[in-house]
């Protein structure tokens, strides 16, 4: 487990605060779940994608936000294949996955279908790492914070409420 650090966490949450009310979380490769449970203390409900939901459940029933929380154990390749078969949307996706592990063309190309209109993608990646393929996508902002870098993905010509505020 690599949580995000505080910073960057901090950082994402002052983006995101306004916007997260009644908003549909997706956290892929959660961990400690503490970036979906910020997102419910903010308004939204989190839906938690993670091999091992251990930790996470035990977090979430520590800070009573369970009724706002679906946890899913498993290959998340196998899950986003699940929601876009069954057409669920969510209104941000979060991804921090194993930075080595060569996933974040797999998350973008299946997560970009799960999107609503005006959705974000986002992922929390290396700084020196280059996303190649959008997908379709459009990177609508990138912040970098030292070794850590958070990228916004967003469907392209849609007012994604980025420009002008950051």
């Amino acid at each position: 487990v690599r949580p995000t650090s505080a910073r960057v966490k901090d950082s994402l949450f002052n983006i995101l605060r306004q916007k997260l009310y009644d908003a549909e979380f997706l956290d892929i490769f959660c961990g400690t779940g503490q970036i979906g449970i910020e997102a419910v203390s903010n308004g939204a409900k989190a839906t938690f994608i993670d091999k091992n939901t251990l930790i996470l459940n035990k977090n979430i029933e520590g800070v009573g936000c369970k009724d706002q929380c679906r946890v899913i154990s498993g290959d998340f390749k196998n899950i986003l294949l699940f929601f876009a078969k069954n057409n669920e949307k969510f209104d941000f996706v979060f991804a921090d996955p194993p930075y080595n592990d060569g996933l974040y063309e797999d998350i973008i190309r299946l997560s970009k279908d799960l999107l609503n209109e005006g959705g974000w993608l986002i992922l929390e990646h290396s700084s020196d790492f280059v996303i190649n393929n959008t997908f379709g996508l459009e990177i609508v902002d990138k912040r970098i914070y030292g070794s850590r870098t958070l990228t916004f993905l967003g469907g392209k010509n849609e007012d994604n409420g980025l420009s002008g505020e950051l």
